[in-house]
Order: C-alpha cells, then sequence, then structure tokens
C-alpha cells in the first residue's frame, strides 16, 4: 500500500489467475495490435486517418468492457463520446473549421514567400 504500483505482487497475482492470465495477454495482444494498424494507417494514409483510428481505439475499449461485463452502458457516456471527442477529431482533422481557430501553421494563413525573397541557399526545389 501507498506505491503506485507493485510489480512483486501484481506478477504473482496474475501467475496465480488463470482469468488474469487471460486478461493480460488479451491486453498485450490488443495493445500490438493497435499500433501495428496505427504504424500501417500512418505509413500507406496519413497521421490524420491515424488519429480517427485512433478515437475509433475508444470505442472499441468501450465497447469490450461492456461486452465482459465490465461496465454498463450509460446513455450519457454516448453522447458525450459524440459530442466531445467526435467534433474535436473532425476540427483537428480540418473536415470542419471555426473561423478564429486556425492552425498557426495553416498553409492558408501564412503569407506567400516569393522566391526572390528567399536567398539561394533557402531556395525550394
Amino acid at each position: 500500500y501507498g506505491r503506485l504500483a507493485d510489480v512483486p505482487t501484481a506478477v504473482s497475482q496474475i501467475m496465480a489467475n488463470p482469468r488474469l492470465q487471460i486478461t493480460t495477454f488479451c491486453l498485450l495482444f490488443s495493445i500490438a495490435g493497435f499500433n501495428f494498424f496505427g504504424i500501417s494507417t500512418t505509413k500507406f494514409a496519413s497521421g490524420t486517418a491515424r488519429s480517427t483510428v485512433d478515437t475509433a481505439k475508444t470505442v472499441a475499449v468501450w465497447m469490450a468492457e461492456m461486452a465482459f461485463g465490465w461496465q454498463n452502458f450509460i446513455l450519457m457516456q454516448a453522447l458525450g463520446f459524440v459530442l466531445l471527442i467526435t467534433p474535436g477529431t473532425m476540427l483537428y482533422n480540418e473536415i470542419i473549421s471555426i473561423p478564429g481557430l486556425s492552425s498557426p501553421n495553416d498553409p492558408k494563413e501564412l503569407p506567400l514567400m516569393y522566391e526572390s525573397q528567399v536567398g539561394d541557399e533557402q531556395k525550394f526545389d
């Protein structure tokens, strides 16, 4: 008690309980799968697509918790997800925009740089 993590006790509990062994294996497998597919998504699509997939990860974990009976369906949680997470992802992915909240690195907001303003060592190809 009084510590954030007690690794020896956790390991002994996992070794003594087959349900914890299965849960730990499933957790490790799911994390590895999400990371693999996240990297693959970024490699073949974009970081924007990966952030959308990461949002779906939250829903998958929530549904798994309900399927295992670890949590009951609460309508307010579903509404919270729809009203908070979805618009945030849509803003981040620039699917929707709010005037005045554009990114400072937004190409639409940056002034154009002409070739005559760029030194020889800084010219773009």
